[in-house]
């Protein structure tokens, strides 16, 4: 078993939500000196009632391959808690798996063999990107093309500042992962991105 796989049974089901609408589960955790999270710590849930999006915007060979999540008002009530999150793997020419993904860059504009993320929180984004993300679980329908789940955990450097940690999940069925500091801890790790970016 790889090592991303070890990593994923370690998750526990969040509690909060318990109907039947999407809901999402974000943690960040900001270096000092990185503009996007403004070198803050936030643990965010948002419901279904939120105004927010969870879309497949590409497949390729029909798999999915360009997630795109907009979020806006936390259940918390936390001011200004938009978050905008792309990932993809259309530069790749493959679809998006389960795995780890090393030398990321911004999803928009990504390379050509070079996966691609963006994390924007508090309408604060980035022009250039260096990232790595892991993608923990990803399932959806290849009829309707809707989203049923998605985990991932990141590391995202914008225009060379220092880097922002992320944790997200997604759950149309309202119950979105989460995760301890521990099993966060192990999962930033560097041997988990290859040591990358």
């Amino acid at each position: 078993m790889r090592a991303w796989e070890c990593l994923a049974v370690a998750f526990a089901a969040a509690a909060g939500v318990a109907s039947a609408e999407p809901a999402a589960h974000l943690q960040l955790w900001s270096s000092p000196g990185d503009y996007v999270g403004q070198g803050q710590t936030w643990d965010l849930r948002y419901a279904a009632g939120d105004p927010f999006q969870a879309q497949i915007l590409a497949q390729t060979h029909g798999v999915a391959s360009y997630l795109r999540f907009q979020l806006h008002d936390a259940v918390d009530g936390s001011a200004d808690s938009a978050f905008n999150f792309d990932v993809a793997t259309t530069a790749t020419r493959h679809g998006l798996e389960a795995g780890p993904y090393l030398r990321a860059e911004r999803a928009a504009f990504a390379s050509p063999g070079h996966p691609g993320l963006d994390a924007a929180f508090q309408h604060r984004g980035c022009n250039t990107i260096a990232g790595a993300f892991v993608v923990q679980d990803l399932t959806y329908s290849t009829t309707t093309w809707q989203l049923e789940t998605f985990t991932v955990v990141f590391k995202q450097s914008c225009d060379g500042m220092p880097p922002l940690y992320g944790f997200f999940s997604y759950d149309a069925g309202g119950q979105p992962r989460s995760a301890t500091r521990a099993q966060l801890a192990a999962l930033l790790r560097p041997s988990v991105f290859g040591g990358e970016p």
